[in-house]
């Protein structure tokens, strides 16, 4: 959806938000703010006028910050913002507009969020109806996180993540405890005494690191480049089919140029979606990956992850790439780009609950908070990433 330029609009600062600068934050701030404030960049928070409210803290980067001064006063923007306007600009301010930083006014009243689309976007077409099924999947995470209430995002994010996880019974894989376990259902050993993981190294769990991962010999190393992005393929067969789905991957590795993959190493791991992730270095490689598993592996029972871009049909492949660590704040999942996709929805499901937003509407409001966030929803990638970068 194409969005006015805004810059001969009045503007004015938000009514829900103050600005507080990071020294006036307490010193028993938890450890993420103060790796955050550790970025020159950083001024501060903004943060809910009223505490009670559903609201979610906002990071203050200078320039930012240095509007927010400049509009305490009703008016145009300030001729630093001018003199440089342009298309990504402006969908900085909007995306200020929507958060409730920024409001602007339209018809005669100063309006934000919700109530602002119109005052923002040109036109106000209907959302596409999703297209596949890990489409459809996303859909029904966010449709059903919108009916959950008093929930904080920090908890909506998790439920997002872990969205599609497979319900079982107590009783099923309860023997499935820790990764000797799953080594054994995967048959590991006979894989391994066939010879089809020489060549690989094993790294097995650890604190914080609840996976049972290998590494090509040589590239162990790959994960630490913070330089480049990470490119990985999803494979989500149910917890019945993941044997035989792992033990045809293993056997199909000297036809993919993998640099790693993991497996969860216990029940829990087995039952989420996302329980086989695979690793390349560019997409050229995720790509001809996709192209030979798709045709050689046979799955009955298909889980799929949501959040992710399909690489078949069914949701059995899909793929997501990690950016650079430096532009990603780590979170749950180590500052993973589908953790920063739920911490985005579950940051706009409590606004549009704040806002008393109708939920026939609240997904709409969503999807166009994405886009201006940098997130395509109609296939979870980055905006305008080019799939050609190596």
């Amino acid at each position: 959806m194409k969005l006015h330029f805004l810059p001969t609009n009045t503007f004015r600062v938000g009514r829900q938000y103050e600005l507080v600068e990071s020294n006036r934050i307490a010193q028993s701030a938890p450890p993420a703010l103060a790796v955050l404030f550790s970025d020159p960049d950083v001024y501060g928070l903004f943060v809910p006028v009223d505490p009670q409210s559903k609201l979610s803290p906002k990071v203050a980067y200078k320039d930012v910050a240095l509007l927010y001064y400049s509009l305490q006063t009703e008016g145009r923007l300030p001729r630093f913002m001018l003199n440089v306007y342009d298309d990504e600009t402006n969908v900085t301010v909007a995306r200020l507009v929507l958060d409730g930083i920024v409001e602007v006014e339209y018809k005669g009243q100063f309006v934000s969020g919700a109530a602002a689309q119109a005052a923002l976007y040109r036109e106000d077409a209907a959302m596409p109806a999703p297209v596949g099924r890990l489409s459809t999947i996303s859909e029904k995470a966010i449709r059903y996180c919108l009916v959950l209430n008093d929930l904080d995002p920090r908890s909506i994010a998790q439920r997002l993540y872990s969205y599609n996880t497979m319900p079982v019974e107590p009783s099923a894989y309860a023997n499935i405890t820790d990764s000797a376990a799953v080594e054994k259902l995967l048959r590991v050993a006979t894989l391994t005494r066939k010879g089809l993981l020489n060549g690989w190294k094993k790294q097995l769990p650890a604190d914080k690191f609840s996976w049972i991962a290998w590494y090509r010999q040589h590239s162990s190393s790959a994960l630490k480049n913070t330089r480049q992005p990470t490119y990985k393929m999803y494979i989500s067969p149910g917890i019945d089919a993941l044997p035989d789905v792992f033990y045809q991957f293993v056997q199909l590795l000297p036809a993919i140029q993998a640099f790693s993959f993991k497996v969860g190493a216990a029940r829990e791991g087995l039952l989420r979606p996302d329980k086989l992730v695979v690793y390349f270095k560019n997409y050229t490689d995720l790509q001809q990956a996709a192209q030979v598993l798709e045709a050689a592996l046979h799955c009955e029972q298909v889980q799929g992850v949501p959040f992710t871009c399909p690489l078949d049909e069914a949701g059995l492949l899909s793929w997501g790439i990690d950016p650079p660590s430096a532009e990603v704040l780590k979170d749950i999942e180590g500052g993973s780009w589908r953790a920063e996709i739920t911490d985005k929805i579950a940051v706009a499901i409590s606004q549009a609950h704040a806002e008393g937003i109708q939920k026939s509407d609240a997904l709409h409001f969503i999807m166009k908070k994405l886009s201006l966030s940098g997130v395509d929803p109609t296939n979870w990638m980055p905006m305008n990433y080019s799939t050609s970068q190596n």
